[in-house]
């Protein structure tokens, strides 16, 4: 079935996305990190037999649900939220341009002063400013080069486009944000230039997968060092290294992590939905909720850390752990139906949209590779900030262009 729906592109970027990450995380490097475990995973947790076989079960389930769901025929077009016109966006886009280039001196200027660099905001959430900054303000250059590329050919400058991509440069790079929040913006810009009649599944693995495979391990050279360093950091033996070791670090443990969580749960029981819970109501400040749960990521990664020597809680907690570790095996075919519904959705309006849907649906579907990989607290804050960036900020102009254009048009005298 799966076959059939990629080779005959009934399936849509956010489809491709969770088959890319399924391939990677879920397959390939398993088996890598098994081969090489000398009796323990990369997380430091013990391989056993028994929780090998259950974490493959939890990916088995997640996957089989996922695909049962989303290939259920749509029965009614989906409903956007935040509805703006081509046109009302269109008028409103000098003050879209304004607004970028204001954000990329901001951009710059934080990259020149190292003291308000974003760094490790850490998996329990950042300070609101810090979301507001980089997840939503510093987000409007990426909608307005995607917007001005999705228009009309005859009405679209290089130049401009190519000073819009500065912008993009300077608001979001490897100084002010992290591999995660950089990847989705990106392919989805490669796609919007190159793929935008053609947003297929069969598109994404050809894309996506030697971005991760050849494109991140490169990055981690540039990430991991100090920019005094990269001209001889930046080698072909370095490169390589990288490549070859990537599937054994640290960066591809959602898997090993399903293990672990395994047996967290059948020494600690459910959370019966606490965790879940903290996601949904990540803007509650910890001083009015005493005991607003942490990420799941750093739920697991004290455990991991009191009894099995790993040194840092900053780990990941794929999505269909998630589902297990609140409600178990009823928890992952829930999440697995809620994840195929919601891609469903966005498939349609990254081909179907209008052009604000469009960017919105195309970025959210690559966005499913930090969802998928997890912790779901920090995905769903910094989600909620793009989303404002790109469908609410939007809106709001919009009905202002609206409005504008209502009053210029003469009213009959009154007789």
């Amino acid at each position: 079935m799966a076959r059939s729906t990629i080779v005959k592109n009934r399936a849509g970027v956010a489809f491709g996305t969770v088959l890319v990450f399924s391939l990677l995380f879920f397959y390939v490097a398993p088996i890598i990190q098994l081969y090489e475990a000398n009796g323990y995973l990369v997380n430091f947790f013990p391989v056993e037999v028994d929780g090998v076989v259950w974490a493959n079960l939890v990916v088995f389930i997640f996957l089989s649900v996922f695909q049962i769901v989303y290939m259920r025929n749509m029965k009614k077009r989906p409903k956007s939220l935040f509805s703006a016109t081509d046109g009302q966006v269109s008028m409103m886009l000098p003050v879209f341009i304004m607004l970028t280039v204001v954000m990329a001196f901001w951009g710059l200027y934080v990259v020149r002063d190292s003291r308000l660099l974003i760094g490790d905001i850490g998996e329990a959430g950042a300070s609101g400013f810090l979301i507001l900054r980089h997840k939503t303000l510093f987000m409007i250059p990426f909608f307005t080069a995607a917007f001005y590329m999705l228009l009309k050919k005859e009405r679209r400058s290089l130049v401009v486009l190519g000073g819009l991509i500065l912008c993009v440069m300077a608001t979001k790079n490897i100084f002010l944000d992290r591999r995660n929040a950089l990847g989705p913006l990106y392919i989805s810009m490669v796609f919007f230039y190159f793929y935008w009649i053609r947003m297929s599944a069969r598109n994404v693995f050809l894309i996506a997968t030697p971005g991760l495979i050849i494109g991140f391990p490169i990055l981690s050279i540039f990430i991991n060092n100090k920019a005094s360093s990269w001209s001889y950091m930046f080698t072909f033996s370095n490169v390589v290294k990288e490549i070859s070791g990537h599937f054994n670090d640290i960066h591809y443990d959602a898997w090993a992590n399903i293990v672990a969580m395994i047996t967290f749960v059948r020494e600690g029981g459910f959370q019966m939905g606490h965790q879940i819970l903290g996601s949904i109501l990540f803007f509650v400040p910890r001083d009015f909720w005493s005991d607003k749960p942490v990420s799941s990521g750093e739920m697991l990664g004290e455990y991991l850390l009191s009894y099995y020597n790993l040194w840092f809680t900053n780990i990941s907690f794929s999505y269909p752990a998630e589902g297990y570790v609140d409600f178990g095996v009823l928890g992952i075919a829930v999440y697995s139906a809620i994840l195929a519904l919601y891609s469903k959705r966005l498939d349609w309006f990254a081909v179907n949209g209008t052009i604000v849907e469009r960017i919105s649906a195309t970025y959210f579907a690559f966005y499913l590779f930090f969802v998928l990989r997890g912790p779901l607290l920090p995905a769903v804050a910094y989600g909620v900030g793009a989303y404002a960036a790109l469908n609410v900020i939007p809106f709001l102009l919009s009905r202002l262009a609206m409005r504008q254009s209502d009053q210029q048009v003469p009213q009959h005298a009154v007789r």
